[in-house]
């Protein structure tokens, strides 16, 4: 059951898009479920039907990782965020090993996936669901597409931006002045970007040299016009 907070943020960001009656609205608020996922705890890996979710808090990162090791990230999920890929038990998203972990704590709301596949009935309903998955995969495509054609002193500059993101203070991310320092380490920021570690740390060095950034131990500074 959830909680007269959880309730509300429900109805405000899904409930009260659509025209649904008041038996279905409580066969939602009574099974949708609060998650709480701890930082890089993994929410979903290709498996299974998850269902409907919700980030009422946090960050979620989905990726990619065809070796086990490298991994390319293909999109995230803020607070308000809504996501579909993982909802249904056909969906080719499994076969491509998308997985979906929490970049820092981070709570969901979760409509099963029974339940949701009864909502898809209502064709406004439906046709969200066909948004936000058309919008997934067009990140997706994109991400792929930069693995592939960008330089990687881009790639590493616009994720590094990315991170530091004035809206993420609980992702280890300060804004002091003209400076966004962002915590993260050359072998997990490669790891993220699906690259060699030597290859973001030589190109991490030239970005300093050129005075985009600065180093400290685990921590990358970006600086000025960079933020």
């Amino acid at each position: 059951m959830l909680n007269e907070q959880a309730r509300f943020f429900l109805k405000e960001n899904f409930c009260d898009k659509f025209a649904f009656d008041a038996e279905t609205l409580h066969e939602i608020y009574t099974k949708t479920q609060i998650l709480t996922l701890q930082k890089e705890q993994n929410f979903y890996a290709g498996e299974g039907c998850a269902g409907f979710v919700l980030v009422k808090s946090g960050v979620l990162r989905a990726f990619l990782s065809p070796d086990g090791v490298r991994q390319i990230t293909i999109f995230e999920l803020k607070a308000r965020d809504a996501c579909a890929l993982c909802d249904s038990c056909r969906s080719s998203v499994a076969a491509q090993g998308v997985v979906v972990e929490a970049r820092q704590k981070s709570e969901l709301l979760l409509v099963p996936q029974v339940l949701f596949e009864r909502l898809k009935a209502d064709p406004e309903v439906l046709k969200f669901t066909l948004s936000l998955v058309s919008e997934r995969f067009a990140s997706v495509a994109g991400a792929l597409l930069e693995a592939l054609f960008l330089p990687l002193e881009v790639r590493v500059l616009r994720h590094l931006r990315e991170l530091s993101d004035v809206g993420r203070s609980e992702c280890e991310v300060a804004q002091v002045a003209q400076v966004a320092q962002v915590a993260i380490t050359h072998e997990a920021l490669a790891r993220e970007l699906g690259s060699a570690r030597v290859a973001v740390s030589r190109v991490l060095k030239t970005l300093e040299k050129n005075g985009d950034i600065a180093q400290k131990r685990g921590k990358i500074l970006l600086l000025n016009g960079n933020l």
